[in-house]
């Protein structure tokens, strides 16, 4: 029987690959090789390779599947990946054991985005209340932000400008502008606009340096742009909505709006200026159907009746070109074809996976698929679309390596042992048991990955019909305003 035990131990090993996720209460030190390395590729920003790295590495026992700390890296690296139900799997589990307190925080700071960016809202507020007395700063504020947007969804205004103020002051680069920017909108909302809009303009005036800090200036002066719409100050409308980059991701709304200033001060050449550089941009975008009607607008204070007319009759034509592709979008996502176009994205792209999106849009299933991630509900079902498909491959990868294994074990057993005999045929019989549970028990997994991918489809595929109707009840409205507002300009043209 003492021959059974390296077949059992590596048998064991198997079996442990598919318990990812316990914590043992007795973590493991931070100094080993394998958790240096770790630490390195990380702050590399190598996501994915990692987490195949440390998973290799459990499978082959180099090290326990019980090192906390191994674990919160994997946590770490799965938050920065969006896939926060694998993070919360794990991040739960630590929060049982026994860590030191710079590493209790982590878990709970971790744990608090996780539950924050999955809408779990009310476990997100328990685990960041945690850390209101971190003595890390940066994480700290960060809870706080987090704790500020929370207040907002559920409309508790005041709380939140509480909340984000006491984080982002002492906040710096683009996190304290991100708190600068919710903190005025949670003041405008609350009903204090002159405070809200004085912190916008504050902080339109930062230089920022990168992608991500310019594209929040641009929101930001795009905010302060429609705010003064609102308030009939065109002039300071303007200002700002000018600011915006041409090309950037709140570039039609700041030319559209920047056109409307124009209207307001009746100087219709000059709204001509940005409406006219938007008239020319993607129809699935609805500034650029609004603007469509805009322009021929500005003709017709103009008195030019005639390209007026024109360009009633190219929104006319445009409008129904479009609705006829609309139309077969919905009629292909009502057939079931978005999933094997979404099968085609790659969902181990890491933090550039949403620009893997932008190949998806040349199918008549996915052809608004940009647009439609404008919509929170929609980002977030596709997201958790994106996390079961990772699981789903992650699952099939541990079947094929508990296939590889076991065989590798048979052929072994195998070649010392011709003729299994007594304890050689029991160890036999028994690989041939826990091989069938192991098989067993990752068929599950890829059984629920795959369960958990058609729910995803089936919400993604409500979600897309919903707002696509409404988009083709929008255009359908433009439409009718074109043709009677082309009526009325042939008329004119008639009478003069």
């Amino acid at each position: 029987m003492l021959r059974m035990i390296p077949a059992r131990c590596y048998a064991l090993g198997l079996l442990l690959m598919l318990s990812h996720g316990m914590v043992s209460a007795q973590p493991m030190g931070k100094q080993t090789p394998f958790y240096r390395n770790y630490q390195f590729l990380e702050y590399a920003g190598q996501q994915t390779p990692v987490i195949g790295q440390i998973l290799k590495d459990q499978k082959l026992g180099r090290i326990s599947e019980d090192d906390a700390h191994v674990q919160l890296i994997l946590a770490r690296l799965y938050v920065d990946l969006g896939l926060h139900i694998k993070a919360v799997e794990i991040l739960s589990a630590l929060s049982q054991a026994e860590l030191d307190a710079k590493d209790y925080q982590e878990v709970w700071f971790q744990l608090g985005k996780s539950y924050y960016h999955t809408g779990h809202f009310k476990q997100a507020e328990q685990a960041l209340e945690k850390l209101k007395t971190s003595t890390n700063p940066d994480m700290r504020n960060e809870a706080m932000h987090l704790l500020g947007l929370i207040s907002m969804s559920r409309a508790d205004y005041a709380a939140a400008a509480q909340d984000i103020q006491d984080a982002w002051q002492a906040s710096t680069g683009i996190w304290g502008q991100y708190a600068r920017f919710n903190l005025a909108v949670a003041q405008i909302r609350s009903g204090h606009l002159d405070q809200g809009l004085d912190l916008l303009k504050q902080a339109s005036l930062k230089q920022v340096a990168g992608n991500e800090a310019q594209a929040l200036i641009d929101k930001i002066n795009q905010t302060i742009g429609y705010l003064y719409l609102q308030k009939n100050e065109a002039e300071q409308a303007r200002l700002h909505l000018e600011r915006v980059r041409l090309n950037g991701p709140y570039s039609n709304m700041a030319l559209l709006g920047a056109g409307w200033a124009g209207t307001m001060l009746q100087q219709y050449k000059q709204a001509l200026v940005p409406w006219l550089e938007l008239h020319g941009r993607d129809i699935r975008e609805v500034p650029v159907q609004e603007v469509m009607l805009s322009v021929p607008y500005a003709y017709e204070q103009l008195g030019a009746w005639g390209q007026a007319a024109e360009y009633y009759q190219r929104a006319i034509d445009a409008y129904q070109q479009e609705q006829g592709l609309l139309s077969s979008s919905i009629a292909s996502i009502r057939n079931n074809e978005m999933g094997p176009v979404l099968a085609q994205m790659n969902v181990r792209s890491e933090r550039n996976w949403l620009k893997n999106i932008r190949t998806l849009d040349d199918k008549l299933a996915t052809r608004y698929i940009r647009q439609l991630m404008d919509d929170e509900l929609f980002f977030n079902t596709m997201n958790n679309y994106r996390e079961a498909r990772f699981i789903a491959l992650e699952a099939n990868t541990r079947r094929e390596s508990i296939a590889e294994m076991t065989g590798n074990m048979y052929e072994n057993l195998k070649r010392q042992q011709q003729d299994a005999k007594g304890d050689d045929r029991e160890q036999l019989q028994f690989i041939g048991i826990l091989a069938a549970d192991l098989f067993k028990r990752a068929d599950l997994l890829v059984l629920h990955a795959d369960q958990a991918i058609d729910r995803q489809l089936e919400q993604l595929k409500r979600r897309a019909l919903h707002l696509l109707e409404r988009r083709k009840d929008r255009l359908d409205v433009y439409l009718v305003q074109a043709r009677l507002a082309l009526a009325q300009s042939l008329n004119r043209l008639e009478n003069q």
